[in-house]
């Protein structure tokens, strides 16, 4: 059965989800913004939206490394390796400097 701790994190979570869209509408362009909402939406279970959250952080910083990261491991996880492994190969170019 599902307690109260599931309860609160599920109302964390969506309030998390409800703050990273508010701030990205009053600015759209915040990488840490959109790989933050990534995360959240990863969370609550939904992982084509947190692709498309990490992929629109990379559209505005493409160094972010750990949205790279975080993509390779959702693309892998779809079954689709050739993202996954450019992803990661970019990952790693950005960890080692």
């Amino acid at each position: 059965s599902r307690g109260l701790g599931d309860v609160y994190q599920r109302q964390q979570l969506a309030g998390a989800e409800s703050h990273y869209r508010r701030a990205l509408a009053v600015h759209p362009a915040h990488p840490t913004a959109r790989f933050n909402l990534g995360v959240v939406l990863e969370d609550r279970g939904r992982p084509d939206a947190a692709v498309k959250a990490y992929r629109e952080a990379l559209e505005v910083d493409p160094e972010l490394g750990v949205a790279h990261f975080n993509l390779a491991r959702l693309l892998e996880a779809a079954g689709d390796a050739t993202g996954a492994v450019g992803h990661l190969a970019a990952y790693k170019r950005i960890r080692d400097g």
